[in-house]
């Protein structure tokens, strides 16, 4: 019961990120009349407003990925929250349009490492049996942002007073204190530790999350979270083999398309059959290296 307890917990103070998520997104569609009568902005204005946050949230993501892998994912995670801390305080206390821009986009960073970063964390740190219905807490949490973003619209919105949609962007601070605060205390991903050769630490932290279980069971568990580590590298070697002879494969049928213009017909004829087996051999290696990959998981869950 213990185990189960601080899984979940840990699991609803890292899916607060998805709140947050939900929340900076869906903020500012109640927002949107008051500042633009407040600042006096032009529909183009409010479009470039709008966009600064998706156009962070891209950056946010796409660079993401290898800073993750090097700091850890709760530094990210922390760090993602002072993000939306100070974004949220920025948005609200925005002197001029200008400035709101510049703060959309530092939220909107926050965004997008929060889509990669958390659903990462609460995956490598939650139990097999339970790591779907873990995981998925992430976009229940952007749902439920969303619609707390719609309610604090409602809850400020004053037609007297253009000067509303400032509290509505504080309201933010709420929930990425929590994730700060919360996070603080959380245990850094067991696979990330034993990634990193700090395999002392990830076993206390498997200890901590497994609970009072034996020490063979204990080891069992950490052996696994090594199987997994292998096997998601040589299943994205896999993807990549089968991703490198797809793309093989669509350049040969480019190239021989080309040349079926200018070759007599009994020419295509062989042409066309050359292409075809080459897809076959694209296809039949690509297949096997995710049926290689596979067996060797089932391997791993038998042995």
């Amino acid at each position: 019961m213990m185990k189960n307890t601080i899984i979940y917990v840990i699991a609803v103070i890292a899916a607060t990120g998805g709140l947050l998520f939900g929340f900076d997104t869906g903020v500012i569609s109640g927002a949107i009349p008051f500042f633009q009568k407040d600042f006096g902005l032009d529909n183009s204005m409010v479009e470039l407003v709008t966009s600064a946050g998706l156009v962070g949230a891209i950056l946010g993501a796409l660079f993401c990925g290898k800073i993750t892998d090097i700091l850890g994912r709760k530094v990210v995670i922390l760090a993602s929250a002072v993000i939306f801390t100070i974004g949220a305080l920025w948005s609200g206390f925005a002197p001029s349009i200008e400035q709101l821009i510049i703060a959309r986009l530092f939220l909107g960073i926050a965004i997008g490492v929060s889509s990669f970063a958390v659903p990462l964390y609460i995956a490598e740190i939650s139990p097999a049996n339970k790591r779907g219905s873990l995981v998925s807490m992430f976009q229940l949490m952007i749902t439920i942002g969303v619609l707390a973003s719609y309610l604090s619209d409602l809850m400020f919105a004053d037609e007297g007073d253009m000067s509303c949609w400032r509290p509505m962007f504080y309201i933010g601070v709420v929930p990425a204190l929590i994730l700060l605060i919360g996070m603080a205390f959380m245990p850094e991903s067991p696979r990330w530790l034993i990634s990193r050769g700090r395999d002392e630490e990830g076993k206390s932290v498997l200890a901590r999350i497994e609970g009072n279980k034996s020490c063979i069971g204990l080891k069992l568990t950490i052996e696994m979270k090594l199987w997994e580590l292998l096997l998601s590298d040589c299943y994205c070697v896999c993807h990549l083999v089968d991703d490198i002879y797809a793309l093989t494969s669509l350049l040969v049928d480019s190239i021989l398309s080309t040349t079926l213009c200018r070759e007599a017909q009994h020419s295509n004829l062989r042409i066309l059959n050359t292409c075809y087996r080459l897809s076959c051999m694209s296809c039949s290696i690509g297949n096997l290296s995710k049926l290689v990959c596979c067996r060797v998981w089932s391997y791993s869950n038998v042995t």
